[in-house]
């Protein structure tokens, strides 16, 4: 990937709002998020209740199989990169 190619820009990132990016076809991105939603997100949510999780990859498990925390975690299928891009994640995880 040619990272010249995008600009690191600080401003307009949602506040506590985090993106987990990765194929779920490969199973260890699977397990860290599973490990991520079972032993840190309720952790995060303690401290900062208005805390968001975005997860966004290809082969996503089925709809309703993740945890919601009540509205902080959505789930969608991959979208092209520029869209994610719009998402403005104050934290990040791109697992292999």
């Amino acid at each position: 990937m040619d990272l010249a190619r995008f600009e690191l820009r600080l401003d307009g990132r949602q506040p506590r709002t985090m993106l987990f990016l990765g194929s779920f076809r490969h199973k260890p991105n699977a397990d860290a998020l599973d490990w991520f939603l079972s032993g840190v997100m309720p952790r995060v949510l303690e401290r900062s209740p208005d805390a968001r999780l975005r997860v966004i990859g290809s082969d996503p498990p089925a709809p309703g199989a993740l945890p919601s925390f009540e509205g902080a975690v959505t789930l969608k299928a991959s979208s092209p990169i520029w869209r994610c891009r719009s998402l403005k994640p104050q934290y990040s995880s791109a697992p292999s």
